[in-house]
């Protein structure tokens, strides 16, 4: 009886089937699924980009309001006593009629605050792509003059009609300050 188990086992027993690497599908699964992070990543940078970029506008723009604000507060006679710092929207930038930055020219308050919105406009509108800016002022009950400095320039954002980046209009940010 001996031969006959040992023969039975011999034939029932096969040979181990040894596996060896990954098989194709594995490999395309792996790929898909690092396609598909890696896409991810590629749209967090994009997003990343974009806010980014339209945080460094609204700092620019933080940076230009106060920097009107600190010109009129050199010139606090005629900011506080004239509306020659007052500037709309929509208007263009003004010519100075003295060069102030030049020395030995004589400069009014006028001409001074003239002199600071052609140069302050001129900056704004190389900082910020559609940069425009308005200066406004009202005076208070107690002889107080507060002034209201807004820029708006345009910035990216997403258009679903073209499905891509593009400039919209209208972001903005205002400064109210006494002078």
């Amino acid at each position: 009886m001996s031969d006959r188990t040992t023969t039975r086992l011999r034939r029932t027993a096969a040979p181990p089937r040894l596996s060896r690497g990954f098989t194709l599908i594995e490999v395309l699964v792996a790929l898909v699924v690092l396609a598909i992070g890696l896409l991810g990543l590629a749209g967090l940078q994009t997003a990343g980009l974009k806010y980014d970029h339209s945080a460094y506008e609204y700092s620019q723009a933080t940076q230009l309001a106060y920097d009107i604000l600190d010109r009129m507060r050199a010139n606090r006679d005629t900011a506080t006593s004239t509306s020659a710092y007052q500037t709309g929207l929509n208007d263009p930038i003004p010519a100075p009629s003295v060069d102030c930055s030049v020395a030995g020219n004589t400069c009014s308050g006028n001409d001074m605050a003239l002199f600071d919105i052609n140069q302050w406009k001129t900056q704004l509108a190389e900082t910020l792509p559609g940069g425009k800016a308005s200066v406004t002022f009202s005076d208070t009950a107690t002889g107080q003059r507060i002034y209201t400095i807004t820029i708006q320039w345009d910035d990216l954002g997403w258009d679903a009609a073209k499905k891509a980046l593009t400039r919209s209009t209208n972001y903005s940010f205002q400064l109210r300050s006494q002078v």
